[in-house]
C-alpha cells in the first residue's frame, strides 16, 4: 500500500486486544469451573449424585470444558469483533457481556452444593 492510497477499514489491533482479553478471562474462569467440578475441597472426592453441582459437572463433561469455556467465547469475540470493527463501543460492550457471562458461570459453579445437607 502506498501513501497515496487511503487506509481501508480499521485496524485489527483493537479486535485482537478484545479477543485476548476475553481469552484471558475465559482461561481464568474455566480454571475456576474445573477446580469446582474436578477438585472439590478435602472432605469430598467428587460431588454427591443428585446435587446441583453433580448435575452441572455431568453436563460439563459432555463437552470438553476447556474447549467450551475458552475457545468458543474467544471465537465468538473474534467473529463479533471483526463484524463490529467500525463500531468499537459495541465491540467493547460485546466483550464485557461475554466476560460477565463467563464470570457469572464460574461464580454459579463454585456456589453449587457438593453434598446433600444432613437434617
Amino acid at each position: 500500500m502506498t501513501e497515496a492510497q487511503p487506509a481501508r477499514g480499521r485496524s485489527l489491533v483493537p479486535v485482537w486486544a478484545l479477543t485476548g482479553l476475553v481469552a484471558l478471562v475465559a482461561l481464568a474462569t474455566a480454571f475456576a469451573v474445573h477446580q469446582a467440578c474436578f477438585h472439590p475441597p478435602v472432605p469430598f472426592e467428587r460431588p454427591d449424585p443428585g446435587t446441583e453441582r453433580a448435575g452441572y459437572c455431568e453436563a460439563l463433561q459432555a463437552t470438553d470444558p476447556w474447549i467450551s469455556l475458552t475457545v468458543l467465547p474467544s471465537l465468538a469475540m473474534l467473529a463479533g469483533g471483526l463484524l463490529l470493527r467500525r463500531r468499537p463501543r459495541v465491540a467493547m460492550a460485546l466483550a464485557a457481556l461475554i466476560c460477565a457471562a463467563l464470570v457469572a458461570n464460574a461464580l454459579v459453579a463454585n456456589d453449587l452444593d457438593y453434598a446433600t445437607p444432613f437434617y
